[in-house]
């Protein structure tokens, strides 16, 4: 009887440590993607001497972030170039390159502003993707950015939600960058 029960109990621990086996490894944690950007700004004198010099100061600042921010989207998406050449006389007489970004940034934060030597200023922000963003990149279901709602009520138009339709397309901390759809 005693070796019945041993008999039963090391097929029973023999059981589930071949079903434990069977079962696949857990995946590995992955890591969030961190991208970081730079941008600057300055003011002249000439062109906005209407305004005092906190004011101007400010809008330095200003143009600082919305540079960085702008340096953040091409990171992440790229941008549009087009641009034209005119020849003559086998010399190049005139360039026009024009660069175009659209896109739609939320969760960035700016980790600081500074000025430098030479009265201008610099931004560095980050932000942080979820690890499978450039999956949902490629397969073109990341969220996208708010756009107004048909049904305006008293209080004005309230933004749709974002869209997400793939799996991890959005980080845990609410931070994403999707893209605007104007051409």
């Amino acid at each position: 009887m005693r070796s019945k029960y041993a008999l039963l109990q090391a097929l029973t621990i023999a059981a589930v440590m071949l079903g434990a086996c069977a079962l696949p490894p857990p995946a590995p944690p992955t890591k969030p993607i961190i991208i970081s950007a730079i941008g600057h700004g300055t003011l002249s004198n000439q062109q906005y001497g209407q305004y005092n010099q906190t004011q101007q100061k400010l809008l330095a600042m200003r143009a600082a972030k919305v540079d960085a921010f702008r340096n953040l989207a091409e990171q992440v998406y790229g941008f549009r170039l087009s641009g034209s050449t005119t020849i003559s006389a086998f010399a190049s007489q005139n360039d026009y390159v024009r660069v175009h970004i659209d896109a739609f940034v939320r969760g960035a934060r700016v980790l600081e502003v500074t000025q430098l030597p030479d009265g201008s200023y610099q931004a560095r922000v980050e932000a942080e993707l979820p690890p499978d963003f450039r999956q949902c990149l490629a397969e073109g279901n990341c969220p996208q950015p708010p756009k107004p709602s048909a049904d305006c009520g008293e209080g004005g138009c309230l933004p749709a939600p974002a869209v997400c339709t793939g799996v991890g397309c959005a980080p845990a901390s609410g931070a994403s960058l999707g893209w605007s759809s104007k051409p």
